[in-house]
């Protein structure tokens, strides 16, 4: 676990945001159900509250959204491959593999991304 979750689950106030955190839960909501689905508007306030907390702690996370399950991301280079993923998969599959593989093993990270940050730029 990342040192950015860590601090995040520290801010959680309340199971749901633990499960929004953890990924156990979509960021969304589309995977409340039942009675839960009725008070779907607190649970968004609830989940806005949480990424404030997490703003004001200057805490690095974002969306995930290249699956169906729309999940938080931590850390600077888990950020930077939920942010472009899409755009490089789609404009540059080779550098977008191996930022996948250097973002998962940390091995000549800065260097695909250097190359990452040049395609996104033409």
């Amino acid at each position: 676990m990342n040192s950015d979750m860590e601090k995040a689950l520290k801010l959680c106030r309340g199971s749901y945001q633990r499960d929004i955190i953890l990924g156990h839960a979509n960021v969304s909501g589309s995977d409340l159900a039942g009675k839960a689905r009725e008070y779907g508007a607190r649970y968004k306030n609830s989940r806005n509250a949480l990424f404030t907390r997490l703003e004001n702690a200057k805490i690095n996370f974002c969306v995930d959204t290249s699956n169906k399950k729309h999940t938080l991301v931590f850390g600077e280079r888990e950020v930077f491959l939920a942010k472009h993923g899409r755009t490089l998969r789609e404009k540059h599959p080779e550098i977008y593999t191996g930022l996948v593989n250097a973002t998962k093993t940390g091995k000549k990270y800065k260097a695909v991304r250097a190359l990452a940050e040049l395609a996104l730029e033409t």
